[in-house]
């Protein structure tokens, strides 16, 4: 039916006669319970130099009342409204810098005044868009960013691809005790309703969690489990595995470096060689790399979450190392490659003059011009030029000409060329490692 309003003052004496024709029987009250697991985690998180951030739907002061039952910063300048606000100014009546709301207001304060905006524990008035640009300007700044969220909310799932880690937990569709998890209920009245046993909750989940890098499935079983217990874990086995695979690294090249550095100086040096090719082949490929894989296994790391995380490489410190190393591996390389050059040269001169000048060519008939011709290009380009680089190359296709076209002792021929791929490797395998390793060493 269609009832007039009444009139203000006549729901005032309408709302009084209510009142006081009214037995007052009791009230009720919602209030938002967190696990003291989650606080002592969110503690630890801060220790281990990791920020947890709540993105809250609500408003500030709601948000700063969950933000406080999970046991974060809720002091001045803690937390910040991502809806619209077009307030200029970003100071207060005492002078005071008040940290703005909105996206485009934070942008401004980022660039003009300070980066506390992205220092905050907590945002209010967020949905999907504005959630998403402000994750947008962390990532700008250099902030690695893993988010938690609901699997079965499709607005989470751009957000999931623009941070770089992303994990998506399945929550039951019912709620459960947390004192006994349901295990003292008999029976369950929304048992048919569970996602367990829902293919299209399961489906939607698996959509909706492509870009993830986890997916948990949180069932009745497995509710004890905190979400923030297994994130906290999952990191600290990351940072166990890191560590590992730095110290395996570390051992690699020490090896390497040191194996390479004696290498280099007998050859520099004219020394007899202390170690063969194939010892050499050995260490470097089997005996080395198994040593060094030893360390992955490495589980002593009791300490490892109360070290800070090492920062963002960004593209300029990459740049910045790669100049580095070319400057500390181009003189090393012309430097080897001249020295190199110039041994394999005096080898080719010796060879040239014990067994082409002094044997074969006294043997052989000079009347035969296709012969004096190739003797005299070998000992020119071998013995007299003295343009190293230059002959070298020439000096080489002669001779292998020269070893084809005639009968010679191949034992003498093969004894040079093992000589030769000797110094090659020697120099270039035992250079590179060692730049290598000077320049992991920063």
């Amino acid at each position: 039916y269609n009832e007039k309003p009444f009139p203000i003052r006549e729901n005032e004496k309408f709302l009084s006669h209510l009142l006081s024709t009214t037995i007052f029987i009791g009230n009720s009250a919602v209030k938002l319970l967190t696990n003291n697991e989650i606080q002592t985690r969110i503690n630890d998180f801060y220790d281990a130099g990791i920020r947890f951030v709540y993105f809250s739907k609500t408003d500030q002061i709601n948000t700063r009342n969950v933000a406080n039952l999970l046991g974060m910063e809720t002091n001045w300048n803690t937390s910040i409204s991502l809806s619209l606000n077009d307030k200029p100014s970003f100071k207060n009546r005492d002078g005071k810098v008040v940290i703005p709301s909105g996206i485009n207001n934070i942008k401004t304060h980022i660039k003009e005044v300070d980066d506390i905006p992205l220092r905050v524990s907590s945002y209010s008035g967020c949905n999907q868009f504005n959630t998403a640009e402000m994750i947008k300007i962390l990532l700008e700044n250099n902030e690695i960013i893993t988010c938690v969220g609901n699997s079965l909310n499709c607005s989470n799932f751009e957000l999931y691809n623009l941070c770089n880690y992303s994990i998506s937990v399945l929550l039951p569709f019912n709620t459960i005790c947390k004192d006994c998890y349901g295990k003292k209920e008999k029976t369950n009245p929304f048992e048919n309703q569970s996602s367990k046993n829902n293919p299209l909750m399961l489906y939607s989940s698996f959509i909706n969690s492509f870009p993830c890098n986890l997916i948990i499935e949180k069932n009745s079983l497995d509710l004890s489990q905190n979400v923030m217990e297994l994130v906290y874990k999952l990191l600290k086995s990351s940072r166990i595995h890191k560590k590992n695979v730095s110290l395996m690294i570390f051992l690699f090249y020490f090896y390497y470096s040191y194996l390479s550095f004696l290498v280099f100086i007998i050859s520099m040096f004219f020394l007899p060689p202390f170690i063969s090719v194939i010892d050499y082949l050995l260490f470097i490929l089997l005996i080395i790399p198994m040593l060094s894989i030893c360390l992955l296994r490495n589980n002593n790391n009791s300490t490892i979450m109360n070290d800070i995380p090492d920062k963002v490489i960004s593209k300029q410190f990459l740049t910045k190392k790669m100049i580095f190393f070319l400057i500390k591996w181009i003189p090393m390389l012309v430097f080897s490659i001249i020295l190199s050059c110039y041994y394999l040269q005096l080898i080719n001169k010796n060879f040239v003059r014990n067994y082409i000048i002094r044997g074969s060519l006294n043997t052989y008939n000079m009347s035969q011009d296709l012969k004096r011709k190739l003797l005299k290009d070998i000992n020119y380009y071998c013995n007299d030029n003295i343009y190293l680089l230059g002959s070298f190359y020439k000096c080489q296709l002669l001779i292998y000409s020269f070893y084809k076209n005639e009968s010679m002792d191949n034992v003498n021929m093969v004894d040079t060329m093992i000589k030769q791929s000797q110094i090659f490797f020697f120099f270039y395998f035992s250079l590179f490692f060692f730049v290598s390793s000077l320049s992991n060493s920063d």
